[in-house]
């Protein structure tokens, strides 16, 4: 239900995006690609002072979005914060390629999964179509990922929901952080309320 020549210009305005299709390679291949990361090393990366930080200031600026979270769908608040500091650093890293280049690279060049990236152009061209966006505006990844939570095109249209009952924009925190929650819902989340009983001691003084 696109326009044909709504598609047709903004597939005009697309441009070769080589970072995107490097990234495709088989990693024999593709020298840049990143090596594997143990646990430990990929730990570091995300859980240190800075980041924890990040997530505590984080959590302090948008506490009613992630009461809403918890509220309407059952998704506690770390677990939105783990996914949003591990996705974006806290907004702090969306991204600095055209999702429109990004996805039509892929989709038309790419040696492998192009059937998934050529309907991600076709549901990142709807997106825009039905939200009066221009397709050739909005950056994210370098394999289409966009906004704090870094969604892909389908799962937008998909998930995707407003704070305020906007459009949802996922450059905005609120929205980012209900659309997750959402997300997970609809994949199976379930609340499940632990009671673990414990006894309760004086805190002993630690010995020399």
């Amino acid at each position: 239900n696109i326009p044909p020549r709504y598609m047709e210009k903004a597939l005009e305005m697309a441009v070769y995006q080589p970072n995107s299709y490097k990234m495709q390679l088989p990693r024999a291949v593709n020298a840049a690609s990143p090596s594997q990361k143990s646990w430990e090393r990929y730990r570091r990366q995300f859980i240190n002072p800075s980041m924890i930080n990040k997530g505590a200031q984080f959590m302090c600026a948008h506490k009613n979005a992630l009461r809403k979270a918890r509220v309407d769908y059952g998704v506690p608040p770390e677990v939105i914060l783990g996914i949003i500091g591990v996705e974006t650093a806290y907004g702090g890293n969306t991204g600095h390629y055209r999702v429109l280049d990004t996805l039509a690279t892929i989709a038309f060049n790419a040696p492998r999964r192009v059937d998934y990236f050529q309907n991600e152009l076709a549901k990142y061209i709807l997106m825009c179509y039905q939200n009066g966006w221009d397709p050739a505006a909005l950056y994210g990844a370098i394999d289409g990922g966009f906004g704090i939570a870094q969604f892909m095109p389908s799962s937008y249209i998909d998930y995707a929901v407003s704070y305020n009952g906007n459009i949802p924009d996922l450059m905005l925190a609120n929205d980012a952080i209900v659309s997750i929650a959402n997300y997970i819902k609809q994949h199976g989340w379930k609340v499940v309320n632990l009671f673990i009983s414990m006894p309760v001691t004086a805190a002993q003084p630690a010995k020399s």
